[in-house]
């Protein structure tokens, strides 16, 4: 019975006029985060898995969507560090006589790197050669 509640406390709070130009997937979590702890302490049941948790008590949608963006920027900061600490991956495909000059430049940053030529037709028309190597470690290029 809570969902029908759910969606019209949508309207009741204005969350349609109030999301301006707020990203409309984290704006509507921040709505749902804020009508949900209503609801349950008014005594309706909600289904499994809605959007609800006790730090969001008491708070509005827009304070809530900032706390919410706050957060994915900063995960997004920690991410951007994890990955400059990681491996990847490196396929390229590229013309052999380019290859020559790029050398310096990839033993400097790939690990295991590994050249193969093309035998499709297309790719023997243009000389084309396949690089498959790991990118080494931000520590390990020290």
């Amino acid at each position: 019975m809570g969902t029908l509640e759910h969606e019209v406390m949508h309207p009741a709070l204005q969350h349609h006029t109030r999301r301006n130009g707020r990203d409309p997937s984290r704006w509507n979590m921040a709505c749902d985060y804020a009508i949900n702890p209503i609801l349950v302490d008014a005594g309706l049941t909600l289904p499994e898995g809605v959007l609800l948790e006790d730090r969001f008590r008491g708070m509005s949608a827009k304070r809530i969507y900032n706390q919410l963006e706050e957060e994915e920027q900063s995960q997004q900061s920690s991410d951007d560090q994890d990955s400059q600490d990681s491996d990847g991956v490196l396929l390229m495909v590229v013309p052999q006589a380019r290859l020559a000059s790029s050398i310096p430049l990839l033993a400097e940053n790939v690990a295991d790197l590994r050249v193969f030529r093309l035998t499709d037709p297309e790719s023997a028309r243009f000389d084309q050669v396949a690089l498959f190597g790991v990118r080494k470690r931000m520590r390990d290029l020290d």
